[in-house]
């Protein structure tokens, strides 16, 4: 176990004592803490609960065929057949390593369904309760966001340390409504500033909302996502220049590595957003990058894209849209 997280399982951070490491005024103490408390929450996750999901049957044609087929259809990114409801979701099996492109193996291990516990969380050991008290402590907490504004002024790169805490606080500690509504109201906040310092934050904090409430069911999620994706949409009608790199870095490494059903809410809202003008070219721009879709399971998406951008292309007058588009 990490020194901190040896400290923290004898209460050196308590939820009293505001002075700890993990807040410390000297940026090296605060960036070591973080490294090896988010590196403690990963290796002390919740194990998920799995199963072993029977493959199809590949049709025998003689070829290697690969990309879509009617075997690998319920795989695919399908707008018409989104896991947009309840009993949907509870009968979708995610997939977020790639399978099914050339060939299938007998059996893949997943997820069991979302209709059932996915995760195995054990009652809280010593370490895990003072973790859960830090940052349930409102003085702590504040003190932990303040300090991370402060060094996004200057930082271009994204830190994953950050990205890892926010991760592994809302999957670890699903029970601690405190955590989850605390971390998502301060996305919610920094996802309305035009400030440079606070839209690099809100993009470590979107990725590791994304990542960390995977398994918290769809009742849940639908209403995170009701506010989540409009406010990411609209982010990018003010998107700060030098906030850009992190929030494609962050979008990027969430959609590229999970199955993209997953965010069914945010690609929609940003298929969409491609269709309506923007405050500025940049701004337009921006836009029709920020979907990547170079999977295969994303072909639709793919095509949706490119279709946006033929009938925008004759209307880009500026150089900026049109870079924007051709990418």
């Amino acid at each position: 176990m990490p020194s901190n997280a040896m400290a923290l399982s004898k209460g050196e951070m308590r939820s009293e004592d505001h002075n700890g490491k993990f807040v410390d005024d000297e940026e090296y103490l605060r960036e070591r803490c973080a490294d090896e408390l988010s590196f403690w929450l990963k290796k002390n996750k919740p194990k998920t609960i799995r199963m072993n999901w029977s493959c199809p049957k590949k049709a025998d044609t003689g070829l290697l065929k690969c990309g879509l087929r009617l075997d690998n259809l319920p795989l695919v990114y399908d707008s018409e057949n989104l896991p947009a409801t309840e009993e949907k979701w509870n009968n979708t099996v995610f997939f977020s390593k790639q399978f099914g492109s050339y060939q299938w193996p007998k059996f893949i291990s997943v997820v069991v369904f979302a209709s059932k516990p996915q995760l195995n969380r054990l009652p809280l050991s010593d370490s895990e309760k003072a973790i859960v008290n830090a940052f349930e402590d409102e003085l702590f907490y504040n003190k932990w966001i303040a300090l991370l504004l402060i060094e996004k002024h200057d930082s271009k790169e994204v830190n994953d340390n950050t990205v890892w805490m926010v991760k592994y606080l809302l999957r670890n500690f699903p029970a601690s409504d405190i955590i989850y509504e605390r971390i998502t109201k301060t996305l919610a906040e920094l996802l309305k500033s035009r400030k440079r310092a606070e839209q690099r934050l809100a993009a470590e904090l979107f990725a590791g909302v994304c990542k960390g409430t995977k398994y918290v069911g769809f009742q849940k999620l639908n209403k995170l996502w009701s506010w989540l994706a409009p406010a990411v949409d609209n982010l990018y009608n003010h998107m700060n220049a030098d906030a850009y790199s992190e929030w494609q870095s962050c979008i990027t490494d969430v959609l590229q590595r999970d199955d993209t059903r997953r965010f069914w809410w945010l690609i929609e809202r940003f298929l969409d957003s491609m269709t309506r003008p923007a405050p500025t070219a940049w701004h337009q721009g921006i836009r029709s990058q920020v979907l990547l879709a170079t999977d295969w399971r994303e072909t639709e998406t793919r095509r949706r894209i490119c279709d946006i951008a033929w009938k925008s292309l004759p209307k880009a007058t500026i150089e900026t849209q049109r870079i924007g588009i051709s990418a």
